[in-house]
């Protein structure tokens, strides 16, 4: 069943995430990008560190890899590999599966040293690994509208086009921010 991997090479499709808390949502667009590359083994990925976040305490990770203890569930791997371009490097030959709010974050130099040129030489790094991305659409939703952000959004440098794919037909609109919301009302 589900479980732990430490240490992977060959190739996969891997759902990278926070799972605070891990939901249907996740399991069902990592079905859905396994079925777009058949043959691949299917995984979660977990990092112990988030670009924005800083560190998760070790209770925190060890709750958080509980939930995958599903039997018949992909494993979880956990890394210390906040940035992407550290995960392909662990990880050679992996689809990444994202969503848009990822996508557009992989492509903001802020997460380079501010520098565009950095940028382009990380993703060319994880294209050389062996390495893409499936990227789901996402519900945004400003004040009284809402919108469903797709690929075809995203500004991908010159030369890197192929790095990104849609994960096409799939919606799921569910919000792990909202989840724990909801959860923590229960627990008056």
């Amino acid at each position: 069943g589900g479980g732990v991997v430490r240490g992977a090479s060959r190739a996969r499709v891997v759902l990278p995430g926070s799972f605070n808390p891990l939901h249907e949502g996740h399991t069902a667009l990592l079905a859905s990008a396994g079925a777009l590359r058949p043959g691949r083994e299917l995984a979660f990925e977990l990092s112990v560190t988030n670009a924005d976040k800083g560190g998760l305490p070790k209770d925190q990770v060890a709750a958080r890899v509980r939930q995958f203890t599903v039997e018949g569930s992909p494993p979880v791997i956990c890394t210390d590999a906040p940035l992407y371009v550290a995960k392909a490097r662990l990880l050679p030959n992996t689809t990444f599966v994202v969503g848009m709010d990822t996508a557009q974050r992989l492509v903001m130099p802020k997460y380079y040293n501010d520098s565009q040129s950095e940028m382009v030489a990380a993703l060319a790094e994880i294209k050389v690994l062996g390495c893409d991305f499936l990227v789901a659409g996402r519900l945004r939703s400003t004040g009284e509208s809402s919108d469903f952000e797709e690929l075809d959004r995203l500004e991908v440098p010159a030369g890197l086009e192929g790095l990104f794919q849609p994960v096409a037909d799939f919606r799921m609109d569910i919000s792990s921010t909202e989840l724990r919301e909801k959860n923590r009302g229960l627990e008056v």
